[in-house]
């Protein structure tokens, strides 16, 4: 940051420290696989099969695009447990005609402006959340093509011999904490980021270059940090 030294900012330590806390919160919960609630609509932790149909079809909240209500609507079905139930009977008829009505219940529900915003920014919350341990190669997409892919499995079959299966259905914040847990064991050197500080000094330079506060105002103690 340059005008000032955050680490001197009254306030600046206790925000990294309680950002910290909520962090290892995300991690214990990744392990309780607790299934968020978009005001009563129940989404189940993306697994990794979850996250290659998501990707197949370009899902904008994959890439922080802007969203559109049929791309909330999908996403909501995809990681429903509806569709989880009929995915296990393979019944396409049924199958389909209930995406239908799933499709046309959420359209309904989060149709307005400010409760399909609302839905949205709670969505790229969740997608940062089960995103927190990625490994740096596929921060960005699907920049690296097939490669993850075969490097997810490889390390992960190679390390606990699980099926094909059953690394499909692992969430990916077990599989993302599995996969560095191998690395540190085996002395693999990764890329490693202080995520919560990059995220509230981001936020700082965003508060200043909107003028929702000033240097001075942070120097005063003045600014509640990660609040807008």
């Amino acid at each position: 940051m340059t005008g000032i030294v955050l680490n001197r900012v009254p306030g600046w330590q206790a925000a990294i420290k309680k950002a910290r806390a909520k962090q290892s919160r995300i991690r214990e919960n990744a392990w309780k696989c607790i299934p968020w609630d978009f005001n009563g609509t129940k989404v189940r932790v993306m697994t990794v099969g979850d996250y290659l149909v998501l990707e197949h079809f370009n899902c904008p909240f994959l890439y922080r695009q802007e969203p559109e209500l049929c791309d909330l609507a999908f996403l909501f079905w995809a990681l429903s447990y509806d569709c989880l139930k009929w995915n296990q009977r393979r019944i396409q008829f049924g199958r389909s005609f209930f995406a239908w009505k799933y499709s046309r219940w959420v359209t309904k529900k989060f149709g307005k402006d400010v409760v399909f915003q609302e839905a949205c920014a709670k969505v790229f919350e969740y997608i940062d959340e089960i995103f927190l341990d990625a490994p740096a190669s596929i921060k960005n997409g699907r920049e690296s093509g097939l490669c993850y892919l075969a490097a997810w499995f490889d390390i992960i079959q190679s390390q606990y011999h699980m099926s094909e299966s059953e690394v499909i259905a692992m969430p990916l914040p077990q599989l993302f904490q599995r996969i560095r847990a191998i690395q540190e064991r085996t002395g693999v050197e990764s890329p490693q980021f202080d995520k919560i500080e990059d995220k509230l000094k981001a936020w700082v330079q965003d508060g200043i270059s909107k003028r929702r506060f000033t240097y001075d105002d942070l120097a005063g103690g003045r600014v509640v940090f990660g609040e807008s």
